[in-house]
């Protein structure tokens, strides 16, 4: 009967293990393709400074802005 008992948890064993690494690609999942990233804003970020220091024109600065999604 002990072994029965030892016997029955080794099954939870592997099932619990693989729902530690589905839960954990979930959340890796959610962290990298979060909008709200304040990494996200990084590159529209750069695309004013170099439009504010002159580096490119209204036109060229419109074009990158809409590429981004901004």
């Amino acid at each position: 009967m002990m072994w029965w008992w030892g016997g029955s948890w080794m099954f939870f064993g592997p099932i619990i293990f693989i729902f530690c690494i589905v839960m954990m690609f979930i959340m890796m999942g959610d962290g990298m393709f979060h909008r709200d990233d304040p990494r996200s804003n990084r590159a529209l970020d750069i695309l004013k400074e170099r439009f504010a220091r002159g580096e490119i024109d209204k036109a060229e600065f419109e074009e990158r802005r809409r590429s981004l999604g901004a």
